[in-house]
């Protein structure tokens, strides 16, 4: 028997139908826990009182590298080790940010702008405050539902970029910008499972905002798809539109 570990999987049609696929979710907080204090102790003798210095900021440090498989997370670590003899987010984040960014579709933005710099907008910016309190403990457990999405529309210049970075700057929550023009590839189904791919990423970081500009024109073939792409696009879309539907994280569109 051969098992073949990997955070992604490419196969070739001949030995697709031979080789089970078993799908891992990205590591939870305790398997990231684990994962750090592997890093912390291979470290003990090079940064003195490391141990304490973990304890302190143990779920800041978890939370920086969610969304992160455990070898990319003990990169990460590793890193702030290394360059400053002791934990520093900033480049903890860095470090995620070019993980992120290096997949080809998504890029992360972690300090943010917020609602004092949108002008005008007075509605929405309302209903962005009132909003904020649904994500809450208290919420859930009375049992209002999350926001799922928004969806703007209006002439280049009015604003629809800056509120999708204030809302991540009033929700104090991540921004995953996703570029809907690169998720479309030369191979069959290639494009479909970049797209899952970017959507199971969101969702392994959330809570968080994701924001797609100009979907407009990253979905403006489907009507004449099948003649012309053989699909993609129209299956991409509906990769989207299902997740956008059925996914139960907290992902704000």
């Amino acid at each position: 028997t051969v098992i073949i570990t990997g955070p992604y999987y490419k196969t070739t049609a001949v030995l697709e139908n031979v080789m089970p696929h078993i799908d891992f979710p990205y590591p939870n907080k305790e398997e990231i826990k684990n994962a750090l204090y592997v890093v912390v102790n291979g470290a003990l003798t090079s940064v003195v009182g490391l141990e304490k210095k973990t304890q302190a900021v143990e779920k800041q440090l978890v939370s920086s590298v969610s969304g992160l498989t455990l070898g990319e997370a003990q990169s990460a670590f590793s890193k702030s080790l290394v360059v400053h003899r002791d934990w520093n987010l900033g480049t903890i984040y860095e470090q995620k940010k070019e993980i992120i960014r290096k997949s080809g579709v998504l890029d992360f933005y972690e300090n943010t702008i917020g609602l004092n710099d949108v002008g005008g907008l007075k509605n929405l910016i309302n209903w962005i405050n009132i909003r904020k309190s649904c994500f809450s403990e208290e919420a859930e457990q009375y049992g209002i539902e999350k926001p799922r999405g928004l969806l703007t529309i209006g002439m280049p210049g009015c604003g629809k970029s800056l509120v999708c970075k204030a809302i991540a700057g009033a929700w104090q929550m991540p921004l995953l910008r996703l570029d809907f023009g690169k998720l479309f590839n030369s191979l069959v189904g290639e494009s479909e499972a970049t797209a899952r791919s970017a959507l199971k990423r969101a969702e392994s970081i959330a809570p968080c905002v994701l924001w797609i500009d100009e979907i407009e024109k990253g979905v403006s073939g489907v009507a004449s798809s099948g003649k012309t792409d053989s699909g993609t696009t129209s299956r991409v879309l509906s990769t989207f539109l299902t997740w956008m539907q059925e996914k139960t994280a907290p992902v704000f569109v």
